[in-house]
């Protein structure tokens, strides 16, 4: 009779135990991270996705923050601390309603909303927290949701500009603008606190009553 198989050592041990989950076997991790209202859109997606399987999901929703202010928070560092831990396969960001203000650009220089040197030092901040992102994963899908229509027609005019940068960084990054001003606006395609509820079409609250958050 054959003698018993020895029991195999550490070294020859079957290599799954040792190498970790591929993005194909492990759960899918989604991070949602942004400004005041990247949290409500946090929670409703958390909403929509809880007990979908194979899924990971966190978020990470900063209020009166924004790029042009790294002193209130320096978004580009806390994405690298919040991706250091858990490397995304999704990252959903939804940060720009803050930023109608000046900013300070790479060189330093000191640059305001209503010059056109704005759109460029914008578009390179916006872009850095994309390289992020695909340095923790290189086959991280991000998408960038635009701010919606403002109350205030003076904050109204300044984030549809913004939107327009973020829109012509993403098609450069290649990563995916998600335009919400459509799906919260009137048929004019003006703000609107309220719309019809696609199940009962009743009117439903889908804004606050400040005429920014959702």
């Amino acid at each position: 009779s054959q003698p018993p198989a020895k029991p195999a050592s550490p070294s020859q041990s079957s290599p799954t135990s040792q190498t970790p989950p591929s993005s194909q076997t492990r759960a899918k991790r989604l991070l949602v991270v942004g400004d005041s209202l990247s949290i409500s859109l946090g929670e409703q997606l958390e909403h929509a996705l809880a007990g979908a399987p194979g899924l990971d999901f966190s978020r990470d929703g900063q209020r009166s923050t924004g790029l042009s202010r790294p002193d209130l928070l320096d978004w580009p560092a806390r994405l690298r601390e919040l991706v250091a831990k858990s490397p995304p396969d999704i990252v959903v960001i939804m940060i720009g309603a803050n930023d109608v203000m000046p900013l300070t650009a790479a060189d330093g220089s000191r640059v305001y909303f209503d010059q056109p040197a704005w759109d460029d030092a914008y578009a390179a901040k916006a872009r850095e927290l994309v390289a992020i992102c695909r340095q923790a994963n290189p086959d991280v899908a991000v998408s960038w949701v635009g701010a919606p229509p403002m109350g205030d027609a003076a904050l109204n005019a300044g984030v549809k500009r913004v939107n327009v940068v973020l829109a012509r960084m993403c098609a450069e990054a290649g990563c995916r603008f998600i335009d919400a001003e459509a799906a919260f606006s009137d048929p004019e395609g003006l703000y609107t606190r309220h719309a019809k509820d696609a199940a009962t079409a009743e009117a439903t609250a889908i804004r606050t009553a400040d005429g920014v958050h959702l």
